[in-house]
């Protein structure tokens, strides 16, 4: 009997199947395709979800996604800082800066 699960992963991005490995060693032609097909999977091993595949496109995808998040939260919290904000209102242009653009223009250190 297959042992798998269909559950939406918490952060929503996409369906996620849930296979033990003994199950996926028997048939990987199968699971491959359907991880080619756009449908994202998850190997379990000993009872821990250790693997996911999925297409190096989505993963991609996934990765750009995060950039932009962290860029997006790093400039949300410069703009709470009252320091930043004062030197943002005496000068910045009012045109969009690269965010490193702006780090240096206001004196804060670059991101690594």
């Amino acid at each position: 009997m297959e042992q798998e699960v269909e559950q939406v992963m918490a952060h929503g991005l996409f369906l996620d199947r849930i296979v033990d490995v003994s199950e996926f060693k028997r048939r990987p032609a199968r699971y491959l395709k359907e991880v080619a097909e756009g449908r994202p999977m998850t190997i379990r091993q000993r009872g821990r979800q250790d693997f996911v595949l999925l297409r190096r496109e989505d993963a991609a995808r996934m990765s750009s996604l995060i950039r932009e998040l962290t860029d997006a939260l790093e400039v949300a919290e410069l703009l709470l800082d009252p320091k930043v904000r004062g030197r943002l209102e005496k000068g910045l242009p009012e045109q969009g800066v690269p965010l490193e653009e702006a780090r240096r223009l206001l004196g804060l250190p670059q991101a690594t």
